[in-house]
C-alpha cells in the first residue's frame, strides 16, 4: 500500500467519524443518555446520604450536633433536624448565647425534644424542664431523652408551662424557648414578662399582620428584640420535608420551614447584661 493510499484511507475514515459524532440525531442520543446516567447517579448518591441519615438518626451539624434520635421519626421535619439546618434562621442568635450562663432552661411546646436536648447538649450543667402537652408526641420526647441519656437534666411534663412560668423568680437569669402554636398570649402576659427581665427568650410569634404584638412591646422595655425569620422570602414549594422523595434540585430549602408569613420569631436579649 503506498504512503498516498493510506493517507486517502485515513482521510475517508477521519470523515465517517467526523460525520457520526457530529450528527445531530446521534449527539441528542447521546446527550439524552448521558443525562439520564446523571439523573441516576444523582439519585443514587442522594438515596444513600438520606438513608445514612435515617440509619444513624443523629444530628450532623450545628448547634446541637451529636443529638440523636430514638427512631426515625420527628415532631418536625426529620431530614432539616438530622441536618442540623431546622429552622437555621436561629442558628446565628442560638450561637450567639453559646457563652451565657442559665439557672434553668424552659422549652414550651418540647416536641420531639429537638431543643430540649439540644440545649442539653450546649449547657450541660443546666436543668432542662420541657412542656409538651400532646400525649404522642411527649411519649417520643421522653424516649429521646433516655436515647440520650439526658434523663437527670432533662425533665419533661406532659402538661402545660403556663404555672410554672409564672413562677420563675425576677432575679433569675434563665432561658425560655416557646413554640405553643398561639398560647404563647396567654403565657406571656405583663408581669410574667417583668419577671424575665434579667432572662433571654426565643418565641414563636403565631399572628395575623406584621403588627407589633404585646409581647413585643413589653420585651422592648427590658429586652434588646429582633424578629427573625418571617415573610415571603423564607416560604418554600415544598410540602412534605420528611419523605426521603425529595428531589435531589429541592434538597437546599430543606432548611426552612412551610408555614405562613406571619408565623416568626422573637429572639430577645436582657439588656441588664448586653456590654
Amino acid at each position: 500500500m503506498t504512503l498516498h493510499s493510506a493517507e486517502k484511507r485515513w482521510s475517508t475514515l477521519q470523515k465517517i467519524i467526523f460525520r457520526f459524532f457530529f450528527n445531530n440525531f446521534v449527539n441528542y442520543i447521546f446527550i439524552f443518555f448521558l443525562k439520564k446516567f446523571s439523573l441516576i447517579i444523582d439519585f443514587i448518591i442522594y438515596k444513600n446520604f438520606v438513608s445514612t441519615l435515617y440509619y444513624k438518626r443523629q444530628v450532623m451539624t450545628g448547634p446541637f450536633k451529636g443529638m440523636k434520635y430514638s427512631e426515625a421519626k420527628a415532631a418536625g421535619d426529620l431530614i432539616p433536624q438530622l441536618l442540623g439546618t431546622y429552622e437555621s434562621e436561629l442558628i446565628p442568635f442560638i450561637n450567639s448565647i453559646r457563652n451565657n450562663s442559665y439557672e434553668k432552661i424552659f422549652n414550651i411546646g418540647a416536641g420531639d425534644g429537638y431543643y430540649s436536648i439540644g440545649f442539653s447538649f450546649m449547657y450541660p450543667k443546666t436543668k432542662v424542664f420541657g412542656y409538651e402537652i400532646n400525649k404522642e408526641v411527649y411519649e417520643f420526647l421522653i424516649e429521646n431523652v433516655k436515647f440520650n441519656k439526658k434523663n437527670n437534666q432533662i425533665f419533661c411534663f406532659n402538661s402545660e408551662a403556663n404555672e410554672d412560668i409564672k413562677k420563675i423568680n425576677s432575679k433569675e437569669r434563665v432561658l425560655v424557648f416557646s413554640d405553643c402554636e398561639g398560647a404563647e398570649f396567654q403565657i406571656f402576659s405583663k408581669d410574667v414578662l417583668k419577671n424575665l427581665a434579667n432572662s433571654d427568650l426565643i418565641i414563636e410569634i403565631h399572628s395575623k399582620d406584621f403588627s407589633k404584638t404585646s409581647i413585643e412591646k413589653h420585651l422592648r422595655e427590658t429586652h434588646e428584640v429582633q424578629r427573625i425569620g418571617y415573610g415571603d422570602s423564607r416560604m418554600i414549594d415544598i410540602k412534605s420535608l420528611t419523605s426521603n422523595e425529595l428531589k435531589l434540585k429541592d434538597f437546599a430549602k430543606i432548611g426552612r420551614e412551610n408555614r405562613s408569613k406571619y408565623h416568626y420569631f422573637l429572639c430577645a436579649k436582657s439588656k441588664n447584661f448586653i456590654n
